[in-house]
């Protein structure tokens, strides 16, 4: 695999995250967003640079987040990259506890997971 992108409020979360992906030694790429304002800017420059081989195939993505949220991140992702919702896998890793985020991530299309938080590398070997 070649990209994957973090996208998390929470710095130390990114951190070990980012250790537990390089560690796992699937990727050739791990970039970070802090929230989901700043990756959207992100995958718009990488599509407006014309580099759409490094457009990410996995997002893990929080669902608590300030400007822009995972839900909020899945709508706009929808709208605006449609030709890459069938080849980059969107998890949304979240401490929530709360059964409706379970729910409503199994019905959306392009997400293909909820995994708890914190990552572990079990969950990144399984990405392959």
């Amino acid at each position: 695999m070649k990209t994957v992108l973090c996208i998390d409020d929470d710095i130390v979360f990114q951190m070990l995250s980012k250790l537990i992906l390089e560690s796992a030694n699937i990727f050739d790429s791990v970039l970070e967003a802090m929230n989901g304002a700043k990756a959207l800017k992100l995958l718009n420059e990488i599509v407006a640079n014309n580099n759409q081989k490094s457009f990410p195939e996995v997002i893990l993505l929080d669902l608590n987040m300030p400007i822009i949220g995972g839900w909020e991140f899945i709508e706009t992702f929808n709208t605006h990259f449609p030709a890459f919702s069938e080849k980059t896998k969107i998890f949304i890793l979240s401490s929530s506890i709360n059964p409706v985020d379970s729910l409503k991530a199994k019905l959306e299309k392009v997400v293909s997971g909820f995994l708890p938080k914190p990552l572990s590398l079990q969950d990144v070997l399984a990405f392959q």
